[in-house]
């Protein structure tokens, strides 16, 4: 008889990691592999996406092992990762270049044009989000300028953890905190902002359906079943950014209640039970909606 085992794969700076847990949520095998942050010129943070995707069978068979499970042990599988990280691929789901991530901070001239074109103020009121080195948006812009022949072939924009529940089901998908985060989509229309989308030169098109963290957006196809180890049909779920994701597992869930998360970056998170928009500060979703 199979065993209730859920299986977390988190994309981190540093490291791919996998644990598998219990239905009791008791973690019962845990494995990392080494990835690469790399800096190619001054202010810039990019990482290898297939670095990542190559780890995660190694991964798999780690924690399988450690457990004395089987694949079809394995319920369900989410991933989180770091945010808001941009990966471009094709339409046969090829990388066209490394990630751009968070931290990187290239696109300084196209902030400029964004604070140029925008009211910042109802950017921040309608996004929640300040045009920052963070934003998407200016990043988008960059590689237009910089790098056309790429997104010209770019038919899919997603996250480090979209990317791989995209490997993993075939679908494109975009969960909620990457939206938010990003800076293109509207609070309150719950809808990506058409004219921060066309400034920034990307349609909607380009970008899978937005979920909640905890909603299966596919099953693990047989391509990917084949490469990773996993049984084909495993249902994925759409996952989380990884500081959400901590938030939850250490029950931040009341208005007060705070975290104090040290990784590859630091984070203070605090819950509110209302939207407070803010400049100083990022929002995100809770992992459970409501």
């Amino acid at each position: 008889m199979a065993r209730a085992l859920v299986l977390g794969i988190d994309i981190g700076t540093t490291a791919t990691k996998a644990i598998l847990c219990d239905a009791d949520g008791h973690i019962v095998a845990e494995s990392e592999a080494e990835a690469t942050l790399y800096s190619p010129q001054p202010g810039w943070a990019e990482e290898d996406p297939e670095t990542w995707w190559r780890n995660v069978p190694r991964l798999v068979q780690a924690c399988l092992e450690q457990a004395h499970a089987a694949a079809t042990d394995i319920a369900a599988v989410g991933v989180s990762g770091m945010v808001p990280t941009v990966i471009l691929v094709d339409a046969h789901g090829r990388v066209l270049r490394p990630s751009i991530q968070q931290n990187d901070a290239r696109a300084y001239r196209e902030i400029a044009d964004f604070k140029a074109a925008l009211d910042e103020q109802q950017v921040l009121q309608r996004t929640g989000s300040a045009i920052t080195q963070q934003s998407i948006g200016p990043k988008l812009l960059w590689l237009r300028r910089h790098e056309p022949e790429v997104m010209r072939q770019a038919r899919y924009i997603m996250g480090s953890y979209d990317f791989i529940v995209y490997r993993l089901t075939g679908t494109p998908s975009i969960e909620r905190n990457w939206a938010l985060e990003s800076g293109l989509f509207d609070l309150y229309l719950e809808d990506w902002d058409e004219s921060i989308l066309a400034l920034a030169t990307v349609s909607r098109e380009q970008f899978g359906a937005v979920h909640f963290p905890a909603e299966v957006v596919g099953t693990v196809t047989a391509q990917a079943a084949a490469f990773t180890g996993l049984s084909k049909g495993t249902p994925v779920v759409a996952g989380s950014a990884d500081h959400i994701a901590s938030a939850f597992s250490a029950g931040v869930h009341a208005q007060g209640d705070l975290l104090v998360k040290l990784g590859g970056a630091g984070d203070i998170l605090y819950c509110l039970d209302r939207l407070v928009v803010d400049q100083r500060l990022f929002l995100d979703y809770h992992v459970i909606p409501g």
